[in-house]
């Protein structure tokens, strides 16, 4: 995948070269070939018990030459073993590359896991030339233009941009051309129709460090630069956070023609908003992704409008099984639409719980085997399960929390039982006993 070594097209590179004074400069984080040797002999230590170890060596002092004995940068090693460690976990093609540098610890959390960034890359269509102008650790961009004729890479961070710029040389990206300067900076350089695509991931958090959701707190405001993004590029592929409202930024992008909720093992990551120029589309493409580890997907698409006009359909009691939808189609408020493209019913307008007579392993979700149902009333819990002393234990438009649920049962957590507090259509409050299933 990334052994491709190629060098941007001519016309691409003759519009960015002139841009000398935003080429990032060395990287004062740049190992030495004996802290080097450290990082690789102790990536798998623990970083705490690490920093420890190499604070206790002197301090590498600036004009020393030949040491008789190694001295290490504390920050340098354990960045490094951090950065390593974290590669390992988020994206771990680069695991594999010992030559890599590593930023501070934020910037490698905030960045894109390899599974979301692959996702990203099977969007790209027909595009041959693309910008990143909110670069970050560039692991967006290394998966999405691999197979790209040129790409522009731009940070505003000059030490992160360096690291990237050397990143991208050790893993064959030759094609990506690295720029330091603001995404409005880049803008105003690049011609109009330079590019094929523009990719923006806004910064989600505020001068006091708090994240932001809304779209005008985010820098840079994607909805100020909407004209001039397009003035670039024909289409616009915007990451925004999962706790965006998707109504609302529907209302604020009305050239929006895809959206993309992108769920990992059901933990939504990254909502996606592809736009694309000229006039608002009639209608809105809605797919939501469940990317599983091991390489499985729950996928559904459906045209916004149909999701919006179905009309559900509902079970006064739990059936033999029951299913929890995965954590993208709750975020993309699918709820009704559910019950119209697979047989199960909802047991209440706002529990989000399905239930159905038959096994259905396409759900995409959670599936579980009802044991049986009781009112909620510790007693009568008692009652219909006195060996019940363990549990799972969720609760679905209920009014106590889990918590306090647990404490009035009785029950300890864990275990192989799965317990849901909910209200049923007739709003009683039950107890559902069962087991998962998948």
């Amino acid at each position: 995948m990334l052994d491709i070594n190629k060098m941007p097209t001519s016309s691409f590179y003759d519009t960015v070269a002139a841009w000398s004074h935003l080429t990032p400069a060395g990287s004062p984080l740049v190992p030495t070939p004996e802290e080097a040797a450290y990082i690789a002999n102790h990536a798998a230590d623990d970083p705490s018990r690490l920093a420890l170890q190499v604070s206790k060596m002197a301090e590498l002092k600036p004009g020393r030459s030949n040491p008789s004995k190694p001295t290490f940068r504390t920050s340098v090693v354990v960045r490094q073993v951090q950065g390593y460690q974290v590669m390992q976990r988020k994206v771990p093609t680069w695991a594999s590359f010992p030559g890599l540098y590593f930023p501070h610890h934020l910037s490698l959390e905030q960045c894109s896991s390899e599974t979301t960034a692959r996702y990203k890359a099977s969007l790209m269509g027909s595009s041959q030339r693309m910008a990143d102008l909110t670069g970050g650790f560039g692991v967006d961009l290394a998966f999405m233009a691999v197979n790209l004729e040129a790409a522009l890479y731009v940070e505003r961070q000059p030490e992160l941009a360096a690291i990237v710029q050397h990143n991208y040389r050790q893993l064959g990206l030759n094609h990506i051309v690295v720029r330091v300067g603001e995404a409005e900076t880049a803008l105003s350089l690049l011609e109009k129709d330079a590019l094929d695509l523009i990719y923006l991931d806004p910064a989600r958090r505020g001068q006091g460090g708090g994240k932001v959701v809304a779209l005008a707190d985010c820098e840079p405001d994607v909805n100020q630069l909407l004209s001039v993004l397009f003035d670039k590029a024909p289409t616009l592929l915007f990451k925004l956070s999962p706790m965006l409202d998707i109504t609302q930024a529907l209302r604020e992008l009305p050239q929006t023609h895809e959206v993309h909720v992108v769920a990992v093992d059901n933990e939504c990551k990254e909502l996606l908003f592809l736009l694309k120029r000229g006039d608002p589309p009639g209608d809105v493409l809605l797919t939501c992704i469940n990317l599983k580890t091991g390489g499985q997907q729950e996928v559904l698409s459906v045209s916004r409008r149909v999701a919006l006009d179905s009309q559900p359909h509902f079970l006064e009691m739990p059936g033999r099984y029951l299913y929890e939808p995965n954590a993208s189609l709750l975020k993309a408020g699918l709820f009704d639409y559910l019950t119209t493209v697979f047989p199960v019913f909802k047991l209440h307008p706002h529990s989000h719980l399905y239930t159905a007579d038959t096994w259905l392993p396409a759900f995409p979700g959670r599936g579980f085997e009802v044991i049986g149902w009781s009112p909620y009333h510790p007693k009568k819990v008692k009652q219909a399960w006195p060996e019940l002393v363990k549990a799972n234990l969720s609760c679905r438009h209920f009014p106590e929390h889990v918590d306090t649920v647990r404490k009035r049962l009785k029950l300890s957590d864990g275990g192989d039982d799965y317990l849901f507090a909910t209200t049923l259509l007739d709003t009683s409050r039950v107890i559902i006993r069962t087991k998962k299933v998948c």
